[in-house]
């Protein structure tokens, strides 16, 4: 049985989102915010985030990043009109998912499921990561591609032979050379 808390800032995506999930078989209990802010200070733990990249306060890329820090880390799923542009973006941050706000919602049920028991939705990230590699420092590239194939940050810096800390700088600095401007 689910949780799942939905963060988006547009009403009547939410209201929908909400009135579907509450319906579906698995999910216990679904509960919405509009900010990051909000989320962040939820007192019920969710199983499962639901979150979209633009945020009025802020973008789900930090806030899937913030929620993955907790202890225990619930499931991230980024849900966006653009998620395409978003899937490389959202591994890095720690997603587990990213699902377009056009998925019919049977499979969006399947895909809070999916995340829920611990598997990944992402499609390929290997062209991603290809065209990644012109933006980003040539030091950062094995980083990318390790994080991108589902490393751990100090998984990372173990490899690397560099400090957790520094892994995350340079994850924030990949995530915001990556991330869209124009997604919604």
């Amino acid at each position: 049985m689910t949780a799942v808390l939905c963060v988006d800032d547009h009403p009547a995506l939410r209201a929908g989102v909400v009135s579907v999930l509450r319906r579906a078989v698995g999910i216990t209990r679904c509960d919405a915010v509009d900010s990051a802010d909000e989320a962040m200070n939820w007192a019920p733990s969710p199983d499962v985030v639901l979150v979209d990249y633009r945020l009025a306060n802020g973008d789900g890329l930090r806030l899937c990043h913030a929620f993955k820090r907790r202890q225990p880390a619930p499931a991230v799923l980024m849900y966006s009109a653009h998620a395409r542009d978003l899937a490389l973006p959202a591994r890095l941050a720690g997603a587990d998912g990213v699902l377009a706000k056009t998925t019919p919602a049977p499979e969006l049920v399947e895909a809070i499921q999916s995340v829920a028991r611990g598997e990944r939705v992402f499609g390929s990230l290997a062209e991603d990561v290809v065209r990644a590699g012109s933006c980003v420092t040539p030091e950062d590239l094995p980083l990318l591609a390790m994080l991108a194939d589902g490393a751990t940050p100090d998984e990372v810096a173990g490899v690397m032979r560099i400090e957790p800390a520094a892994v995350e700088r340079r994850v924030h600095r990949i995530i915001d050379q990556l991330k869209p401007s124009t997604v919604a």
